[in-house]
């Protein structure tokens, strides 16, 4: 018997001093310059990326984010998305049919001739010269000579949100009430999902794979998440819970993915959609658009000029704070409390037979009329005394309250965040 408990705490001793050697933050935020509205944001790599948004905005990094410069744009109309296929070579597209090019990393930007005026919400490359232009009135460009000349291709009442390519010939459209594919390039289309409760706002297949895809957006009773298996032809709605509307989502690989959206919301898989949950942006801005040059390290942005990074896949600093075995469960009163901005809520869970093995907890953050706000804890943990850090720069002053729920407990504690 005694041999059993030595070696359970030796067991803890080590999982806390791992966790420990690794514990860090999960998004944080970037200073953007701005308090435009940022609607896409694309990297060609860890270092080099751009973001572009309201008022013609365009911004440029080639450090990964730490800073954020202003490029001068050729139109003050808004801009909705952006794409690159090289450190030099890239479009963005916008409002009043706008689409503006650069060849030297946005050094200078020019207009092109599209010869239309309705928004055109996204563009997708797949080589310097091939490339797809969608948006409003169901409108479709097509060119293959970088954009000296733009072909219409399909016209209508629907809107698309989204656009997105494996090859030269296979690819999809997303819009309001469907999604839309295509075998020859654009000039025919089916619609593998026609739904009007729902306004799907992105479509992407993770990079290399063509057969396996997601599209996110708005609908009810949850935001509908679908994936394809058979590259698009068939899609299954996935479980997710209640939560805010989708406007992005992306892959880094088949099993790795985030979605993000409304009220700062950002959701996280590790199993290809089959389970989700939520992270901590840090914001209550909405997020219009992520991307990932890895599993590891990312970037969203979105309203008010919010752009958020993550180097750990957005996971929670989650810190372990004692070697010691609780009794039982326990949620403290947080502390300091009342707090500007930050405070820190500590909760211990104890052995039980499944926790040795990772039990799911949750601690959740509810305004005073119980809407839920932010999800600071939901994962598999093991037995021990935990501490998380919640930032309220970004919310009211007000009373609120946390609840932990682990297995059959729960506890609801209140805390006051003055400014």
């Amino acid at each position: 018997m005694n041999f059993l408990r030595n070696t359970l705490v030796l067991c803890s001793l080590f999982y806390f001093l791992s966790q420990s050697l690794f514990s860090q933050p999960g998004w944080v935020t970037q200073s953007s310059g701005t308090t435009e509205h940022m609607r896409s944001v694309f990297f060609v790599n860890d270092m080099t990326g751009w973001a572009v948004g309201y008022a013609g905005k365009i911004l440029k990094t080639t450090n990964g984010g730490t800073n954020w410069i202003s490029q001068t744009s050729p139109t003050a109309n808004p801009l909705f998305s952006v794409f690159f296929v090289s450190t030099t070579v890239g479009w963005a597209v916008g409002a009043m049919g706008d689409i503006i090019t650069t060849g030297n990393g946005g050094t200078s930007w020019t207009l092109q001739t599209t010869g239309i005026t309705s928004a055109l919400n996204s563009v997708h490359f797949i080589s310097a010269t091939t490339g797809w232009a969608a948006g409003e009135f169901m409108t479709i460009l097509k060119t293959t000579n970088s954009g000296v000349n733009w072909i219409p291709l399909l016209s209508s009442s629907l809107a698309i949100n989204s656009v997105f390519f494996n090859n030269s010939l296979v690819g999809y459209v997303a819009g309001n009430g469907f999604l839309y594919k295509t075998t020859n390039g654009g000039l025919n289309w089916s619609a593998p999902i026609s739904n009007p409760a729902w306004y799907l706002y992105s479509v992407h297949f993770p990079a290399g794979i063509t057969t396996t895809g997601y599209t996110v957006g708005m609908g009810s009773p949850s935001p509908p998440i679908l994936k394809s298996t058979d590259s698009g032809n068939n899609w299954a709605i996935l479980p997710v819970p209640l939560g805010n509307a989708l406007t992005s989502v992306f892959f880094a690989n088949v099993s790795t993915g985030w979605a993000a959206g409304w009220i700062g919301t950002i959701m996280y898989t590790s199993d290809g959609g089959t389970n989700w949950s939520d992270q901590i942006s840090g914001t209550s801005n909405s997020l219009r658009s992520i991307y990932f040059t890895s599993a590891a390290t990312g970037w969203a942005v979105g309203d008010l000029g919010t752009i958020l990074k993550t180097t750990n896949g957005g996971i929670t600093a989650i810190e372990p704070i004692s070697n010691n075995i609780p009794e039982n469960f326990s949620l403290k009163q947080n502390f300091p409390n009342p707090f500007n901005p930050n405070t820190k809520i500590r909760f211990s869970i104890p052995a039980t037979p499944l926790s040795y093995d990772g039990l799911g907890v949750g601690l959740y953050v509810y305004d005073i009329l119980g809407s839920e706000m932010v999800t600071l804890v939901n994962e598999q943990l093991k037995p021990g005394t935990y501490e998380v850090e919640w930032d309220g720069a970004n919310f009211a002053s007000g009373i609120y309250c946390y609840k932990l729920i682990a297995g059959d407990y729960s506890q609801t504690k209140k805390m006051i965040l003055v400014k």
